[in-house]
């Protein structure tokens, strides 16, 4: 299926017939214009049956292409997909496209499929981008694969021949923190986990348990999170307030990270002499709090700029070639040693 051959979205006259009233008079309902109340009523419902939305791109009128591009992300917004909408917006701009950026909190299979079907239609989107986890999602990626629309997923759990992506190595990040703590002489090393079901969950867990396996005499203990500041706070509060505690906290992010730093302070412990904490992400967080926090940065903004510099490139800049535009872009990452990292205390 072509761009041309996609579904139509619904027009203005669709939605007058549909309400038996004039083009002029739905003009003026969508415009939230003064009509009766009878009339509004028909033709707004006639609207929420058509999924209409008003053309919000000047040039869509002049040809088949809107120059919209859609970033679709798990609510709430976190600062991780701030960064991403961010990156996307500023190369979205310099490429002469527009972000229309939705939040994917539809139920259902059937919902999620109708509901991504209806906003690609009806926007009139040239391309996609999907945040993590959004990218591993099958019924997403099958519906905007039918609509035969160019899509980019952020970090998705597989790398597809179909469609691009953009990711950092989350393995070779949380292998390369572990790594560093453990030469620093740290023998008793603790990781909190994000979310169940997560690709970046699962990734940087094999990479702390790849560097654990490089040094016999180290002792890991993995305990689970969700990604959230509370998990960190009671995490901590186990682990270090045991007679075996560990010497560095490595969390799967900044949040529970952050979390971890107030359970040692409510314990009286001292950072980094008396234990070291890692984050990932660089996350605001990791600057907000006391002492400020290590971290591995992942570029989020870069992230979402390259996202629209595969799809613009790769699909659908006319004179661009797809065998000239790379499928699949890692994108560096960054260990920041901040002020609560350093070697293990003296036994």
């Amino acid at each position: 299926m072509t761009q041309s051959s996609r579904p139509k979205r619904s027009t203005l006259a669709d939605i007058a017939a549909a309400a038996g009233v004039s083009i002029k008079t739905a003009s003026r309902v969508i415009r939230h214009e003064p009509v009766a109340a009878a009339t509004r009523e028909r033709v707004e419902r006639a609207v929420a049956e058509l999924g209409y939305r008003p053309i919000t791109a000047p040039r869509s009128a002049a040809s088949d292409r809107s120059y919209l591009i859609g970033l679709l992300h798990f609510p709430p917004i976190a600062t991780f997909v701030s960064g991403l909408i961010m990156g996307a917006s500023e190369r979205a701009r310099q490429e002469g496209y527009h972000l229309v950026v939705e939040a994917c909190s539809v139920g259902t299979s059937d919902e999620r499929a109708r509901w991504v079907r209806q906003l690609v239609i009806q926007s009139n989107l040239d391309a996609m981008i999907l945040a993590p986890p959004l990218g591993d999602d099958p019924v997403i990626l099958a519906t905007l694969a039918e609509l035969a629309l160019p899509t980019c997923s952020i970090a998705p759990g597989d790398i597809s021949p179909n469609y691009p992506s953009v990711a950092i190595d989350d393995r070779g990040a949380a292998r390369e923190v572990t790594e560093r703590l453990l030469k620093w002489g740290h023998r008793h090393v603790a990781f909190l986990t994000g979310a169940g079901g997560r690709t970046t969950t699962t990734r940087r867990l094999a990479g702390f348990r790849d560097a654990v396996a490089k040094f016999p005499e180290a002792r890991a203990t993995v305990v689970e999170g969700d990604y959230k500041f509370r998990s960190g706070f009671e995490a901590g509060q186990e682990l270090l307030s045991g007679k075996d505690v560990p010497t560095a906290v490595f969390a799967s992010n900044d949040e529970m990270a952050a979390g971890i730093l107030v359970a040692a302070h409510k314990l009286g412990l001292a950072m980094p002499s008396q234990l070291s904490v890692f984050g990932f992400d660089d996350d605001v967080i990791a600057n907000a709090v006391w002492p400020a926090l290590s971290t591995v940065r992942q570029p989020v903004h870069e992230m979402g700029s390259a996202a629209i510099a595969l799809l613009v490139e790769g699909s659908l800049r006319p004179s661009a070639g797809a065998g000239d535009v790379p499928l699949h872009q890692q994108i560096p990452y960054e260990i920041i040693e901040r002020e609560t990292s350093g070697p293990a205390p003296n036994p």
